[in-house]
């Protein structure tokens, strides 16, 4: 388990290094979809890198020696002793139970999203479905584009329209 800390903080150094360099170096170029590919080539990198090992310094096996002691114990046996929780089981709890969470709150988004599609009007408009629901912002949902009412004689609708349909186009969520 102490491995597992060990990478979890390491692929986290990497992640934010990866994420430093992209924030102030790539963050205002407009070249989208090298940004994307960039970003994810990172997460890879931040998840491999940790893997491999480098020999900074060189230890000689010759200069180290292994003494090994006699047991002895000190004072009393006591039968009833107390298990004590390390600190590396700790932060894999609370690590594991993260996850879960996130898990959940992701998997319930989506079937929040899908209940309320269930109950959304849905219109075909220019090859692109629009649902209308009174408890949607605009939005792209797989291939739906969300909206709260549709008029599309208002120009900040069409405007709305032409920019969620390109998430759709791009299968953007």
């Amino acid at each position: 388990m102490n491995s597992l800390v060990v990478y979890l903080i390491e692929a986290s150094i990497c992640l934010a290094v990866c994420l430093l360099f992209y924030k102030y170096v790539l963050s205002e170029l407009t070249f989208f979809k090298i940004n994307r590919a960039v970003l994810l080539v990172m997460l890879l990198i931040s998840g491999v890198f940790p893997l491999l090992s480098f020999e900074l310094i060189k230890v000689n096996a010759a200069d180290l020696q292994e003494i090994a002691l006699p047991e002895f114990i000190v004072g009393q046996n006591i039968e009833n002793t107390q298990k004590t929780i390390s600190i590396i089981e700790i932060i894999n709890s609370v690590y594991l139970i993260g996850a879960l969470v996130t898990f959940i709150h992701l998997l319930l988004g989506y079937f929040v999203s899908q209940r309320l599609l269930g109950k959304a009007q849905l219109i075909k408009y220019q090859n692109h479905w629009i649902a209308i629901h009174p408890k949607f912002i605009p939005a792209s949902f797989f291939e739906y584009i969300l909206l709260p009412d549709f008029n599309p004689d208002k120009p900040e609708q069409r405007q709305i329209i032409l920019h969620e349909s390109m998430h759709v186009q791009l299968k953007h969520s």
